[in-house]
């Protein structure tokens, strides 16, 4: 239901639900034959009993996943014979959805429970012929509570026939009462996590009931007393759970900027719901929030929310479920109080951090921590609220900081201890601040991180990422950017290199920006298309952009500026138009543009003390192996026909 706006979207759902007692159940019904119609006897008959029934024509029709949240804060769900199926499961996102509602979910809808709908059966066929009584299987079963039985028969339960599945069994569930008649299923249970039959590509995640009725309300005082004995066993409380297993409630404002985090933290396995909670949604009805925040096993809150709307710090601090606010304004003094600062400034500070914790925390798990570094983002740095660094974390862990600010970049707090020395606030549930950014721009150590940290607050094994997507290339670089102005047409100018998380991903590469026409590309590399004069044009601007093999791109803009030539004459004895990359290097380099029938390749250290030499033929891009060597500075110098060209190399 798109019209519906996040968490619990309806107004009038928050309204409803405002009006239920701790003591009294409260009881989603789903019609379309509500306001006097054939259903409305069955929501008076429910409210005499003292339910709290939710009833709007087709409400619950067509549910989105946050309609599943608003469902797990009832007691029960109830789909009546009288809706139209197809609103129930015409469509595999229909059906996943109705199956992680874990509200126990009673189906008097023969065509619902069909396998072309929420597959509660093996089959497809009903039949309008069934009979008026039932045959107890377990006439000790609850719902046959105050019903006197005929031998294991109930007197007429309806005063029409029953549309019924024709189905003599419910496969994995428990046949409680079948149609006198027909010998079919009646009345059926099947528990939560499990197939409904065998083969069965569906389970619920919550109890479902199978009870057969007519269309419309056609229950006799017998059929009276079992609804209501049905209902009440569905809401005993050892038939619901308050956390619903591997649900991750995601508060944020832009789900279109999220969408990756959204895709990555479902390939970990959570089931993610996604919530607007502005302060005008929470002050509506708090309660209702509070227990539909309280079904998830951890909370994200975004980058991209409105910090001001989250300012009620004693709601959100009384949130029992375990928080990780990526936001670094929510962790301010004037939000929810972790900063001990009364300033409220938030700065970016680069895309590291600086480790200062414990490295054997599980949060840094197949994380390689050098020197005390992390680098976490790729191409935006991070923002971090301002923190007294005397104080540090205060009551809390500290693990990382900012790179040159010294900020606070991760730390946790545990539940119900005050977040620093006389701080008037702590939190009913562990919190732990993770600033990111508010597109998902993580590297494979950032997502690394990120999936210890969820799997550290839900006490899950960490395990090593794998990128079971592609991702656009992320940055682009260029060997050099100048070229010499007696360089001829055609010349060698770079090689260009992208920065993309999917190692085996191959690129492409296109020219553009205002200049593009006086340069071309052949496979990765850069070359001169006129001939350049400093005096008439010193820079050109120009635009790459690269292509990955799911074509999804990336662009980036580079300045190539000209070398004036200050020599009356080409120095003899230097060697031009070679390329010695990349820099910094690790264990081998490449040598461009020598031709040469033996080109020698030396590498000395700062010493003066030559560490390589080796001899090649010329070829347009030469390898050259190095040994393993310490990091440090080092010169290169390549000799071919009695000219040399020497440069400085870093080993990283």
């Amino acid at each position: 239901m798109n019209f519906r706006t996040l968490l619990l979207l309806s107004l009038s759902v928050l309204a409803f639900v405002a009006t239920v007692s701790a003591q009294t159940k409260s009881i989603a019904f789903c019609s379309k034959e509500l306001g006097g119609l054939q259903d409305q006897a069955y929501v008076t008959m429910l409210t005499n009993a003292g339910y709290n029934v939710h009833a709007v024509n087709q409400y619950w029709a067509n549910i989105d996943s946050a309609d599943v949240v608003a469902l797990d804060t009832f007691d029960l769900v109830i789909i009546t014979k009288g809706t139209t199926s197809g609103d129930f499961g015409d469509n595999p996102q229909e059906i996943a959805y109705w199956m992680s509602v874990t509200t126990p979910v009673m189906i008097m809808s023969d065509f619902v429970a069909r396998n072309s709908r929420l597959n509660l059966f093996n089959t497809n066929n009903v039949t309008a012929n069934g009979g008026l009584k039932l045959d107890a299987v377990l006439p000790n079963h609850p719902v046959f509570s105050n019903i006197a039985l005929v031998g294991d028969s109930t007197n007429n339960i309806s005063t029409t026939p029953l549309e019924i599945v024709m189905s003599t069994t419910a496969g994995n569930g428990t046949v409680i009462a079948t149609d006198a008649l027909t010998g079919n299923v009646a009345i059926a249970e099947w528990p939560a996590n499990t197939p409904f039959y065998a083969g069965a590509v569906d389970s619920a995640a919550g109890v479902r009931m199978y009870f057969s009725t007519d269309y419309g309300y056609k229950l006799s005082a017998d059929g009276d007393q079992l609804l209501l004995n049905t209902i009440e066993h569905l809401t005993t409380p050892e038939n619901t759970s308050a956390v619903v297993p591997n649900r991750l409630i995601w508060v944020g404002a832009d789900t279109v900027s999220d969408a990756l985090y959204l895709a990555e933290i479902r390939d970990l396995g959570f089931d993610v719901v996604t919530a607007s909670l502005p302060a005008s949604v929470i002050n509506a009805n708090p309660t209702l929030i509070m227990d539909s925040l309280m079904t998830a096993e951890v909370i994200v809150v975004s980058r991209n929310t409105n910090s001001a709307d989250y300012a009620n710090k004693a709601f959100w601090n009384s949130v029992p479920t375990p928080i990780i606010t990526i936001s670094a304004f929510l962790a301010r003094n004037n939000r929810w109080g972790f900063s001990s600062n009364v300033s409220t400034v938030v700065s970016a500070d680069g895309l590291e951090v600086k480790v200062v914790g414990d490295t054997n925390s599980v949060l840094f798990d197949y994380i390689t921590v050098t020197d005390s570094q992390l680098t976490l983002l790729t191409s935006r740095s991070i923002e971090y609220c301002e923190f007294d660094p005397a104080l540090g974390a205060g009551n809390g862990t500290l693990y990382a900081l900012s790179p040159t600010l010294n900020r606070i970049a991760i730390a946790e707090w545990p539940a119900n201890t005050p977040f620093f020395a006389g701080s008037p606030d702590s939190a009913a549930g562990p919190r732990l601040m993770l600033p990111l950014p508010g597109t998902n721009v993580l590297n494979l150590d950032g997502k690394q991180l990120l999936s210890n940290a969820l799997k550290k607050l839900t006490s899950r094994p960490t395990a090593p990422v794998v990128l079971t997507r592609n991702y656009a290339p992320y940055d682009l670089a260029l060997s050099a950017d100048a070229i010499a102005e007696t360089e001829p047409v055609g010349s060698f100018v770079a090689v260009i290199s992208t920065m993309d998380l999917n190692a085996g991903d191959s690129h492409t590469y296109s020219l553009g920006g205002v200049d593009s026409a006086s340069f071309s590309i052949s496979s990765d590399s850069l070359f001169s298309a006129v001939a350049f004069d400093f005096a008439t044009v010193a820079s050109y601007a120009i635009s790459i952009t690269a292509t990955d093999t799911a074509s999804t791109t990336f662009t980036k803009a580079f300045t190539i500026n000209i070398i004036q030539d200050t020599t009356s004459a080409v120095d003899p004895f230097q060697l031009t138009g070679v390329e010695v990359y990349p820099n910094p290097f690790s264990n081998q380099i490449y040598v461009r543009g020598v031709t040469s029938e033996k080109v020698r390749v030396e590498l000395f250290d700062l010493t003066g003390r030559r560490v390589f030499q080796e001899t090649y033929a010329g070829a347009s891009a030469i390898l050259v192996e190095l040994p393993v060597l310490p990091h440090g500075v080092y010169s290169a110098r390549v000799t071919a026909d009695n000219r040399t060209k020497s440069v400085l190399l870093i080993r990283e």
